[in-house]
């Protein structure tokens, strides 16, 4: 294990808002085909038909990719990033900064308190789904912008490992 560089991706799974939104997606492909066949034959312009299918594709291109989240997060010499990735694009970072500068690195089941106490103004989570809170762990930090910042993030031994080398006081 190299302990300058450390990645970790994990698929978020298809539940909650991206469950709802994967189903609205599919009812919107389908009234799509509806819709433009109806036109196509209301019109009596036939050969048109031709053009729904690549239509509907173009559409499917366009938006299928918000319902596949990829999350990772990277540790390079004492600074982690976490990125978002939507299908096949490009994958951007959400937030980044150093680990010695987080204020607190520990579970989700025994932070709760120390959460609230610390009143993160935005969160960010990388975890796969809601029970992966049981494993996941949590970061307080403050930002390049001042703002009080929470990532909640899934962890592995030797990611463990890892964040006690940059930060040994703030793993618990």
């Amino acid at each position: 294990m190299d302990i300058n560089n450390y990645e970790y991706g994990v698929d978020q799974k298809i539940e909650g808002s991206l469950k709802t939104r994967k189903t609205l997606l599919l009812i919107l492909y389908f009234a799509f085909t509806i819709l433009a066949f109806t036109i196509v034959f209301i019109s009596h312009w036939l050969p048109l038909g031709a053009i729904v299918p690549f239509l509907l594709y173009i559409l499917i291109l366009a938006t299928w990719r918000y319902v596949q989240v990829d999350n990772k997060y990277y540790i390079k010499q004492g600074h982690l990033s976490f990125a978002r990735k939507y299908g096949n694009s490009k994958e951007k970072v959400i937030t980044d900064f150093q680990l010695k500068s987080a204020e607190y690195i520990a579970p989700i089941r025994v932070s709760a308190e120390k959460i609230s106490d610390f009143a993160p103004k935005k969160e960010y989570s990388g975890l796969s789904c809601e029970a992966s809170k049981d494993t996941g762990y949590v970061a307080l930090y403050t930002d390049s912008k001042g703002e009080r910042c929470a990532l909640y993030f899934e962890i592995f031994d030797d990611t463990v490992k890892v964040l006690k080398y940059y930060n040994p006081n703030t793993i618990s």
